[in-house]
């Protein structure tokens, strides 16, 4: 209960308050692929969940255009290579998806981290948080075409013959 008092000290009436919570819990955090995981397949996209809706620590909302600044993703670890990639927020503002633009590589560990940049709508700025997960090993051989073709007939001597692989190739040492 409350009572407003004037400046010559006498009290007004009382004014009666709803029960309120301040809010001072940051929102959590969670990657999927989560950390640590293996065998990621290298055209999952990576997912980063809020156990609330977040916006920007300036106050504004966060939209498709201006989510990406916020985002890192390398390879190998915090000072490998970017990944090119496209990232969205959902309507609700807890889900944002992260669409590498080229499937990651095989065999490879892939970082990704967001810094403590959003916040909730009380302006708790989340943890910076980060996750690195392993992807899948190739297990399948390149293939390879001959042009001209196996038994092909009347192919001119100053032809070039042309090997092409379905993926690229290295000596196996």
């Amino acid at each position: 209960t409350l009572y407003v008092t004037s400046s010559t000290g006498v009290k007004g009436d009382s004014l009666s308050v709803t029960p309120f919570t301040v809010d001072t819990t940051a929102p959590t955090v969670t990657f999927s692929p989560a950390n640590g995981a293996t065998g990621v397949a290298i055209s999952d996209n990576i997912i980063i969940t809020f156990s609330e809706a977040v916006r920007n620590i300036d106050n504004t909302v966060l939209t498709d255009s201006n989510i990406d600044s916020l985002i890192t993703l390398k390879l190998t670890n915090a000072s490998g290579a970017n990944i090119v990639f496209d990232a969205t927020i959902d309507t609700n503002k807890k889900v944002i998806t992260i669409d590498p633009t080229n499937n990651l590589p095989h065999s490879q560990a892939v970082y990704v981290a967001i810094g403590a940049t959003v916040e909730d709508s009380a302006g708790n700025p989340i943890t910076a948080a980060n996750a690195t997960f392993t992807t899948v090993p190739d297990t399948t051989a390149p293939t390879v075409t001959f042009s001209p073709a196996n038994g092909a007939t009347g192919v001119a001597i100053s032809d070039n013959i042309i090997i092409t692989f379905s993926e690229a190739v290295r000596n196996i040492d």
